[in-house]
């Protein structure tokens, strides 16, 4: 498939691996979450507040992650040559977050903590293999 990905489309046609398609829907399912989550956030303001559960944090860190993966999504569309390792810094970062928040800030965390470690796990390791994939690498490579 050729894609457009740089200002000017008549000097650039510029074939887009499918290693690179995932990783954009990846990035767009989390980023889309995330902005869920902080539009919810808002919506609720007074049930989450009446529950006790901080609406302040909970919007912040939507919001944070949603700022977050729009800006590696445009990484990722620019072919920008240092997004591999912006993607694995993010996606490590992403992952101390859910598991600091998780078991510190939640007033009664989930208590399906073995499924949640597998899953944690088989995410981080795939996005990342996807991330730094010999297509996608060439992709980064090839863009700049």
């Amino acid at each position: 498939m050729k894609v457009s990905m740089k200002n000017n489309p008549s000097e650039y046609d510029i074939s887009v691996p499918r290693s690179v398609t995932i990783l954009l829907l990846f990035v767009l399912s989390m980023t889309a979450w995330n902005g869920i989550r902080a539009w919810a956030t808002v919506s609720n303001w007074e049930n989450l507040s009446r529950f006790r559960a901080n609406p302040i944090y909970i919007f912040s860190t939507g919001s944070i992650w949603f700022i977050l993966g729009v800006v590696l999504m445009i990484l990722i569309f620019k072919g920008y040559r240092h997004t591999p390792i912006l993607g694995l810094i993010v996606s490590i970062l992403y992952l101390t977050w859910y598991w600091v928040d998780r078991t510190f800030i939640q007033i009664a965390p989930a208590p399906n903590i073995p499924f949640s470690i597998v899953v944690s796990i088989v995410t981080l390791i795939v996005f990342n293999t996807i991330l730094f994939w010999p297509s996608a690498q060439a992709f980064f490579k090839e863009t700049q």
